[in-house]
């Protein structure tokens, strides 16, 4: 819906092959990276025009503390 708005507003186009491959390599690089990070704070910022929230914070790949009642799917494959 983003992409679509900013089209909308003068924006250029990505196409939908592109914003499925990087949202994959995005979890893929996470996945590798979260467990060689001091901290990390993941943060939920997939509705428009709203503040993003934060989910959770990880230390050293753990989850220390769960900061919403609901996970998004997309994080909940980061926090296995």
């Amino acid at each position: 819906m983003r992409i679509t708005n900013r089209v909308i507003n003068g924006g250029h186009e990505v196409p939908i092959s592109k914003i499925i491959s990087r949202y994959y390599k995005s979890k893929t690089n996470a996945t590798l990276i979260l467990p060689l990070v001091d901290r990390a704070y993941l943060y939920d910022n997939s509705i428009e025009n709203e503040t993003p929230r934060l989910i959770c914070r990880m230390v050293d790949g753990t989850l220390i503390k769960q900061y919403s009642d609901t996970i998004p799917e997309w994080a909940k494959d980061l926090l296995k």
